[in-house]
């Protein structure tokens, strides 16, 4: 079964807050009739920048997992669900900027 995976660099900001993700969607099924989105909170690199603390249920994930993952309803508009997601996880004023992941170069090496 090919899950057809992609990739997305997400950068959420709130003031001098930031969160930093990796969000990867993919199909659940053979019939691609069910997908779903994990995202994964990165590290922060740099110690001069606050980090951002999510605040609702996916954000309890992402908080102590530092994971967090979710059915969506198709692969269509696949980023703007992940901005939603950002959005109810941080505060609809955050700031969302999502980067498609190439990952054929990875793939192909």
């Amino acid at each position: 079964m090919s899950i057809e995976p992609k990739a997305y660099r997400v950068r959420v900001a709130f003031g001098n807050k930031y969160a930093r993700l990796l969000c990867v969607g993919y199909y659940l099924t053979p019939s691609k009739r069910d997908a779903a989105v994990d995202c994964f909170e990165l590290v922060a690199a740099s110690p001069e920048e606050e980090i951002l603390e999510p605040h609702d249920s996916f954000r309890a994930q992402l908080r102590v997992f530092k994971r967090a993952s979710a059915s969506i309803p198709d692969r269509d508009n696949e980023s703007l669900y992940i901005q939603r997601k950002m959005y109810e996880a941080y505060g609809e004023g955050a700031q969302v900027t999502i980067w498609n992941v190439d990952t054929s170069k990875d793939l192909q090496e």
